[in-house]
């Protein structure tokens, strides 16, 4: 199941409502996918004939007509993870637990190797970026703007992020850049992502991360309809 997942694929699991080993189910579940795993009873109908067959192997017994209750999770396919083998890339999926932070993203999936820092920002003027730097470097909006020929960057709002790249604070990802069909968001690589073999950035969720190199983001986010910016960014001090 994990496999359909990281292609992209949408699930939906039925399942008998009270079932006895519901709970092993949910755990299993949950171990493929890292993350919660709820169902939701939801009215259908009983299969009968043909159809049973096909579900049920060919020697079932109908089990009739009338009302059914059956228990539904309904798992929707990753966006980002379909335009990555549309464009012929390959990442490294990779679940986790929600990092809203690549602070988090440390502490839950710190094993995975380097992360991307993934920020969303507007200038006094209006104009809008999206800057992907390794989690260690230090952005400083004045020195920034300077490079960009711009004034005043400042974080964009919660309402913005979500009008122009349809994702909520503390899902900003590479990946993202696709949403912005109409091209009003600028690209900024950090130099230093190039050096590295591979880096993980969010799939549109906060626990999913996808591990691709440099050209390949680069591949994917022209493909977007962008260009990518490529700005030397210092690491933190320590």
């Amino acid at each position: 199941m994990s496999e359909l997942v990281s292609a992209g694929s949408r699930i939906i699991i039925g399942d008998s409502p009270g079932r006895q080993g519901r709970p092993g189910f949910i755990e299993e579940l949950e171990r493929l996918m890292c993350r919660e795993v709820m169902f939701e009873n939801v009215k259908g109908r009983k299969v009968e004939g043909y159809r049973n067959e096909l579900i049920c192997g060919e020697s079932s017994e109908s089990v009739g007509d009338g009302d059914l209750e059956i228990a539904v999770f309904d798992l929707m396919g990753n966006s980002i993870l379909r335009k990555l083998k549309e464009c012929g890339i390959q990442g490294n999926v990779q679940y986790h637990k929600p990092a809203f932070t690549s602070e988090e993203l440390k502490d839950y999936a710190g094993n995975l190797g380097r992360h991307t820092k993934n920020l969303f920002v507007k200038s006094k003027k209006g104009e809008m970026f999206l800057i992907v730097a390794r989690d260690d470097a230090e952005v400083k909006f004045k020195e920034l703007g300077k490079i960009l020929n711009v004034k005043s960057l400042s974080f964009g709002k919660e309402e913005l992020l979500r009008d122009v790249l349809n994702v909520e604070k503390g899902h900003v990802n590479p990946f993202s850049i696709f949403n912005d069909v109409k091209g009003e968001v600028r690209f900024i690589l950090d130099r230093g992502l190039l050096e590295i073999e591979e880096f993980f950035g969010h799939a549109g969720s906060n626990d999913i991360s996808v591990g691709i190199g440099g050209q390949d983001l680069i591949r994917f986010v022209e493909e977007s309809g962008h260009e990518v910016e490529v700005v030397d960014f210092k690491l933190k001090s320590t």
